[in-house]
């Protein structure tokens, strides 16, 4: 149980960071056009960069890697079940237009 506290503490400092860029609450859609997009036109978007031009966003990570299979595992499941998840971008955007995606989380 003392572990827990301090755990706690660290993952929230480690991720504030991260969502320096837009969030993103409510139903996303994953479509894959040769790379895996998101199409966040269904969420609720607060803190956009202006480079954020277009409603999908993707994630940072590397397809094949672990953190990315989770993070897509999650995406699917809660799209197949029809839960809202939270996306937190990194306010970074490809040259598409596109907020890169950093944290994957329920509400």
């Amino acid at each position: 149980m003392k572990w827990k506290l301090p755990v706690a503490i660290a993952l929230l400092s480690a991720t504030s960071t991260a969502y320096s860029g837009g969030v993103y609450v409510g139903l996303v859609k994953p479509v894959h056009y040769g790379v895996l997009y998101l199409d966040a036109s269904a969420t609720q978007m607060s803190g956009r960069p202006a480079c954020a031009t277009r409603t999908y966003v993707r994630l940072a990570d590397t397809p094949g890697d672990q953190i990315y299979k989770e993070k897509f595992a999650m995406l699917l499941g809660a799209w197949f079940s029809d839960r809202p998840v939270v996306l937190a971008g990194t306010g970074n955007c490809t040259s598409e237009g596109d907020e890169i995606i950093s944290v994957v989380s329920f509400p």
